[in-house]
């Protein structure tokens, strides 16, 4: 019956941290900032920050069977900076713990400051079981610097491990996702909600299903990831139930999708 501290890579949480105001401090706002460019891909140019502080083209960077690609910054309402991209698996195997790792500098190319983040594939950040990323899919992730300073540039890195069958030997993937919209919603703690519907299309049970959903403009950028573990115990075969998203979007969203998977029972 007291405050703590607690990891956050220990907890899950229906609110996105970085867009609260810090209490009792001074709410600032960060200076121009870019995307620079990375080795073999396009230079890009120092802009105004804006609300999608999206500045240009987005660096692709590979390592072996997996890329990192449509890199977005935002800055949040306390001064920080939120930093969302997407990784795709373009191997023949399954991966796991596929870590991005962002480094930021300044003008003089000096450190100032450095951020991982995991692909947020379904069961990425659970105890007991692992995200996998298939081949061909993609997911995911956020990073969040709570004091980026007056970082000009960015360095990106991807590093992950190839999947083993016992890392995967319970999920379950045979599902469809219908009847789903997403709508704004006026909320204290979120902006934006997405409901549907799932069916077990497949011939076992399944439990504990698992929904990541990634946001976006109307020009592909990304404005929020959330995910949700649903209150689904036991799917049987052909049964379908609804799910519901809640999530805070930053911007107006003219798209989204979902990536689901659930644990055989």
């Amino acid at each position: 019956n007291q405050p703590l501290w607690v990891a956050s890579s220990l907890v899950t949480l229906d609110v996105d941290i970085a867009s609260l105001p810090i209490a009792g401090t001074e709410i600032k706002i960060t200076p121009d900032s870019s995307v620079a460019d990375q080795p073999g891909t396009e230079e890009v140019s120092p802009t105004e920050m804006t609300e999608v502080d999206q500045a240009g083209p987005t660096p692709v960077v590979t390592n072996g069977q997996i890329e990192v690609f449509n890199i977005t910054t935002h800055k949040s309402s306390s001064g920080g900076l939120v930093v969302y991209g997407e990784v795709r698996n373009q191997g023949e195997v399954p991966i796991k713990y596929a870590k991005v790792t962002i480094s930021l500098y300044d003008e003089a190319q000096n450190l100032v400051d450095t951020d991982s983040g995991y692909a947020n594939a379904p069961w990425q950040h659970n105890l007991w079981n692992t995200g996998i990323l298939y081949p061909s899919q993609k997911a995911p992730f956020t990073i969040i610097y709570d004091d980026p300073g007056r970082w000009k540039s960015m360095k990106t890195s991807i590093e992950y491990e190839e999947a083993r069958g016992s890392d995967y030997s319970d999920h379950y993937r045979d599902l469809e996702i219908s009847n789903h919209i997403g709508r704004e919603i006026d909320d204290l703690l979120f902006n934006y909600q997405i409901t549907g519907e799932i069916t077990n299309t497949g011939q076992g049970t399944c439990g504990h299903v698992w929904i990541v959903a990634t946001l976006y403009d109307k020009e592909g950028k990304i404005l929020g990831v959330d995910e949700v573990m649903t209150d689904l115990d036991q799917l049987q075969p052909g049964e379908t139930e609804p799910f519901k998203i809640q999530g805070y979007a930053r911007g107006t969203v003219a798209n989204f999708e979902l990536l689901v998977e659930a644990i055989e029972l």
